[in-house]
């Protein structure tokens, strides 16, 4: 009995996520850094729904300690049959927001240990265009990695799914070329002008302040890139400005170097 029950328990940790709450960054990319490949990943917040869900939210918990080298490990425990069961996994802290990413990552890598999202892992391999540090188009999920109630179904998903509209209404490069070209030159240690930043939170402004902060203090761009495209803080607006943003200041500080 007890053993079906641990069955039907790791069956529903590792279903797969509606098609909806899987998102995709760039991971690696080809020597000219226009073409990456596709990453797939979830939210802390989907781990955390996912455990109130099947077991309850009064048989699970979390618990954070230092790694052994930096970053953040967290034990996760479920009550089984009346019994505490931990498995852990750690992360490192990210380029920012450090404390807050290493939490939300190392949460994530423990719940994989659980099943939940491993099936991610098992994705085919897929490359896609990159312009200003996003895929231009991201996979389709097979039809074993998604719910029953989306298989099956040609509607559910295209082929591939291009960029939102905001990102494929970017001006294209010849013509950011041509406005670079008559733009008073910035100093290296200023991103170039932009255009005006979309409605955002507090919450958010503060967040994309630290990143251009962190990239101007000579931070890794890239890192910066994939944070911004992993946060769950930002919305898809508040992504594509900062990841325009970011690019556009690494190119002027790498035309003055």
């Amino acid at each position: 009995m007890a053993e079906a029950i641990e069955d039907k328990l790791f069956e529903l940790l590792s279903a797969p996520f509606p098609s909806t709450s899987v998102r995709f960054r760039v991971g690696n990319t080809d020597p000219s850094g226009s073409r990456g490949q596709a990453l797939a990943y979830i939210e802390s917040r989907d781990v955390m729904d996912r455990l109130d869900a099947v077991v309850g939210p009064a048989n699970w918990k979390d618990e954070y300690d230092s790694g052994p080298n930096g970053g953040i490990m967290c034990r996760l425990s479920l009550r089984i049959n009346g019994e505490w069961i931990t498995k852990a996994d750690g992360a490192e802290n990210t380029e920012v927001e450090s404390v807050k990413g290493g939490f939300s990552d190392a949460l994530k890598r423990a719940g994989v240990k659980w099943r939940i999202g491993r099936y991610l892992y098992d994705l085919p391999e897929f490359w896609a265009d990159v312009v200003d540090g996003r895929l231009t188009h991201y996979p389709a999920l097979p039809d074993w990695a998604l719910p029953e109630s989306e298989r099956g179904n040609p509607q559910s998903q295209p082929v591939v799914q291009p960029v939102p509209a905001q990102e494929a209404a970017k001006p294209e490069p010849q013509q950011l070329a041509q406005v670079n070209t008559q733009a008073t030159p910035e100093p290296a240690n200023q991103a170039p002008a932009a255009s005006a930043a979309p409605e955002m939170s507090e919450d958010e402004k503060n967040i994309v302040k630290a990143v251009f902060e962190r990239v101007k203090q000579g931070g890794d761009a890239e890192k910066a890139k994939a944070y911004i495209q992993e946060s769950e803080h930002l919305s898809e607006d508040a992504k594509a400005f900062s990841l325009t943003r970011i690019a556009q200041f690494a190119q002027a500080k790498a035309k003055a170097a």
